[in-house]
């Protein structure tokens, strides 16, 4: 932290803080006496002046006013008071300052026309304490009268006391705001000096109290939010896991609502990402006896029954006239189609984990691929209904009280952004990449491509897949098998067996054919509460 004493600093805060602390009834009292005898004068003329001393309107005027700013003040400021060390906590010693000064001025006014104990209040002292001449009531009998109702009466004692009580609350508050005023002053003066005394100029003490500042106030925030969490943990199940499960269906509800955005027209790009333009059809280029034997839809059928999806692919690469064949531009999404239900072997068919493309038995490439943070999710966490994740995750006594009660199994990002970087290194990401790999099932196109290609291309699928609630696998409870409709989805980690709370996955689930809201509703709240 430099040459700069953050912690010298600091703890002469510590006695400013109780201070503040201290003083926050006595302010109150003060100011709620300030409201009603300014509210009374200000109502009623025949007390903002003659016969009666002007300076007593002028003086309740000032206290209502400072005494107003004063107490959200000292509310304000307590915990900043703390954290923000000398010097720097000069700013809040100007605005103290001028409060000290307007409430001293106050009770100085305040002085001259109020007794200074309830002994100059008691019996006939209330009327005659500076009775103006030639008048029949003091000013603490006319201010009862005036403020007595039909249904409360105010005797001149009780008036007068609660003068009384402003005035001492005034002046104790004065005092304690004076003496934080000079706590600060002297402490920052102290600091200064010292600083000059290693031969620091006053540039250089700032600097090092901007480097040193953050790194205590990193601290200061942490350490408080550490011990909250872990007295939470140290409560009883029975409440922690009724507030989790509120919090989570609370974060889960808003993750559903659609975000409001702009939508912009795009111009179709007729350039493919490789550069090269997109095919358009109507070419149809020399003809040739493969061209035109293929031309024939129902032969095309027969020879595709015989092939790979890959094979026909291919063919079509072969000429343009062959292409216009296989695949017309007019024609292409229907002939995928059927290329895709017909081409392969149909017992051992499935997909291509990267591009989708059709592969079976005799055709697929196995090929072993580290796992990201997005494909580890996919093939990890599993959906839950409501009552499953209430019974064996949200109110399950298996974990510790200390443990954490969300999933961390799941691998960071291979590619941190610059803000992720500057609270933990490259190197740190990096390093916990999973160093195994997972055999998928590829095709051969993609198994053409490095394992960066196949990671980025595989990404946007991957994100696609995790926010479909309805995708192979994920249509039914995990535990229970029961069909989920409508409703929030649960994730739980299939390794841990704890809650999976990224944002990656899907919030909420679509209502099946023919379930109502009533039935969502009662999934919702089934063993829940």
């Amino acid at each position: 932290m430099g040459s700069f004493n953050l912690e010298g600093a600091q703890a002469a805060s510590v006695p400013i803080a109780i201070i503040r602390f201290a003083i926050f009834i006595p302010f109150g009292g003060y100011f709620g006496y300030a409201i009603q005898h300014w509210n009374l004068i200000k109502r009623h003329v025949e007390l903002q002046g003659a016969p009666y001393n002007p300076i007593i309107a002028k003086a309740q005027e000032i206290s209502h006013h400072w005494g107003k700013v004063g107490f959200y003040w000292n509310f304000a400021v307590w915990i900043p008071a703390i954290v923000i060390p000398a010097p720097l906590s000069l700013i809040f010693t100007i605005v103290d300052l001028a409060i000290t000064v307007m409430l001293a001025i106050a009770t100085h006014f305040q002085t001259g026309y109020v007794p200074h104990s309830f002994d100059g209040c008691r019996g006939n002292k209330s009327h005659e304490f500076q009775l103006p001449p030639n008048t029949n009531e003091s000013f603490f009998e006319i201010a009862a009268r005036l403020n007595s109702t039909s249904i409360r009466k105010t005797s001149p004692f009780a008036m007068c006391k609660s003068y009384v009580e402003e005035w001492q609350y005034g002046l104790s508050v004065t005092i304690f705001y004076a003496l934080i005023v000079f706590i600060n002053i002297i402490v920052s003066f102290n600091l200064f000096r010292e600083h000059r005394r290693k031969g620091n100029s006053f540039k250089q003490w700032l600097s090092e109290l901007t480097v040193a500042f953050p790194q205590f106030l990193a601290i200061f925030v942490y350490v408080p939010w550490f011990l909250l969490v872990l007295i939470f943990r140290c409560l009883p199940l029975s409440l922690k896991s009724r507030t989790r499960f509120g919090r989570r269906y609370a974060v889960k509800t808003a993750q559903r609502l659609p975000t409001p955005h702009e939508v912009k027209m795009k111009t179709m790009s007729m350039t493919r990402r490789d550069g090269k333009k997109r095919y358009k059809g109507g070419e149809d280029g020399n003809p040739t006896g493969l061209a035109e034997f293929l031309g024939i839809y129902d032969v095309l059928m027969l020879v595709v029954e015989d092939l790979h999806y890959a094979d026909i692919v291919n063919l079509s690469l072969a000429s343009k006239s062959v292409r216009e064949a296989v695949l017309p531009a007019a024609d292409y999404d229907r002939r995928i189609k059927h290329f895709r239900m017909y081409a392969c072997e149909p017992e051992t068919k499935s997909q291509c984990w990267v591009c989708a493309n059709t592969i079976c038995q005799l055709c697929l490439i196995p090929r072993s691929l580290r796992p990201n943070t997005l494909t580890w999710h996919l093939d990890t966490c599993h959906p839950y209904c409501t009552s499953c994740y209430w019974s064996s995750v949200a109110h399950t006594r298996l974990n510790s009280r200390t443990a954490i009660p969300r999933c961390i199994c799941a691998p960071p990002t291979a590619h941190p952004s610059f803000l992720q970087t500057l609270w933990r290194s490259a190197t740190w990401y990096s390093s916990r990449q999973p160093a195994y790999g997972v055999m998928r099932n590829i095709c051969t196109e993609c198994d053409r491509l490095s394992d960066a290609e196949i990671a980025g291309k595989r990404e946007k699928r991957t994100k696609k897949e995790l926010r479909d609630p309805q995708r192979d696998g994920c249509e039914v409870c995990w535990q229970c098998k029961e069909g989920l409709g409508g409703g929030p989805r649960w994730w739980v980690c299939g390794s841990c067996r704890k809650e999976c709370t990224k944002a990656c996955h899907a919030p909420w689930g679509k209502r099946r054919k023919g379930e109502s809201r009533e039935g969502e509703g009662e999934a919702r709240g089934d063993g829940a509460v």
